[in-house]
């Protein structure tokens, strides 16, 4: 055991430096532990998160949201893609900028735009393999 200007050390495995910096071989914590930066392991941590960054994929955890590269869960539900172009909300309502689905079966609902706009389908963009599509004016869009 040492106790001195250099700190405080007991054995080879535990020593508090005179700037407070503890270093211990194994630790087993219970209740409380409070970083507002550093690291542990791979992780940084900052005022914001803790955030793993070996990239591509970095992953931030937040707060109110987590990251794992451009995909968002927050704390409300959402999730989402930074660059806007997918979405899933809370109560189940999903938006695609551009959707290409294979296999499948959509079972209800309304093909249409929103707010008074109508989707653009382009001609012969529609193919249909094993079902059936059903309304008017389809011939032009069906491949």
């Amino acid at each position: 055991m040492y106790f001195g200007k250099g700190g405080l050390r007991l054995g080879a495995n535990f020593h508090v430096n005179d700037q407070g910096i503890l270093y211990a071989k194994d630790g087993i914590f219970s209740g409380r532990l409070e970083a507002t930066t550093g690291t542990l392991g791979a992780w940084t941590i900052d005022q914001v998160g803790i955030m793993y960054q070996p990239n591509p994929t970095n992953i931030h955890i937040y707060p109110t949201e987590i990251k794992m590269g451009t995909v968002k869960i927050n704390s409300t539900g959402f999730m989402g893609c930074d660059n806007g172009v997918w979405d899933i909300q809370s109560d189940g309502v999903a938006h695609f900028s551009n959707m290409n689905m294979s296999g499948g079966t959509v079972t209800g609902g309304t093909i249409g735009g929103s707010g008074g706009t109508t989707p653009t389908i382009q001609p012969k963009a529609v193919a249909v393999s094993g079902g059936s599509v059903s309304g008017s004016n389809l011939e032009n869009y069906i491949q």
